[in-house]
């Protein structure tokens, strides 16, 4: 059981931020993508910086700036967070729209969700912001009572946040978990939240 749990805990630090392929920077902090990440305490009492902000296009001319982290905190729960600052132009808007939808169903791997939930939220109303969005929620697959939630917005002009939040945040969970990473996200953007 603990090889198990250990497991699961490389997957969720370690294979979801190679799965966009990130890699550690020295200075994170000066990236504008590292700037827009959630402060620990935006998400509540007892939250920590997991692994500093991760960060680099890979090469990806889509993207002026990519930066994630990961979050820990109470009750074993997890947050991972990547900001996307998109070039300008259409090409650059759809081909990092298209990655970031690649990442996302990555992220969906490591949880059970309902797919046809996931169908259903889509006609959801999209958070104040978000130009387009997908957000799903399930429940872990070895701790089956935590709850999880998996957002990812676009906000014009050149903003994408994809959150993955596992357990609690501010009395939060699920999508609600989420979607609220999501909106500090946008919040610290400094872009006008209609």
């Amino acid at each position: 059981m603990v090889r198990v749990m250990l497991a699961y805990a490389v997957v969720v630090s370690l294979i979801l931020p190679n799965a966009i392929g990130v890699v550690a920077q020295e200075s994170p902090q000066d990236s504008p993508a590292a700037q827009l990440l959630p402060d620990p305490s935006d998400l509540g009492a007892g939250w920590t910086l997991h692994s500093g902000a991760l960060e680099d296009a890979g090469g990806n001319p889509s993207f002026t700036s990519l930066s994630g982290a990961a979050y820990v905190g109470p009750n074993g729960g997890r947050v991972f967070t990547v900001v996307f600052l998109v070039a300008e132009g259409p090409a650059a808007a759809r081909e990092a729209w298209q990655f970031a939808n690649t990442v996302f169903d990555e992220a969906r791997l490591l949880f059970a969700v309902d797919y046809a939930d996931e169908q259903s939220l889509k006609g959801s109303s999209a958070l104040a912001g978000c130009a387009d969005m997908r957000r799903t929620d399930g429940t872990e697959k070895m701790f089956p009572l935590m709850a999880v939630g998996l957002t990812l917005c676009v906000a014009d002009p050149d903003l994408i946040v994809l959150a993955y939040v596992s357990g609690e945040i501010n009395g939060l969970t699920g999508i609600a978990a989420s979607d609220r990473v999501v909106e500090i996200v946008l919040d610290s953007s400094g872009r006008e939240i209609l």
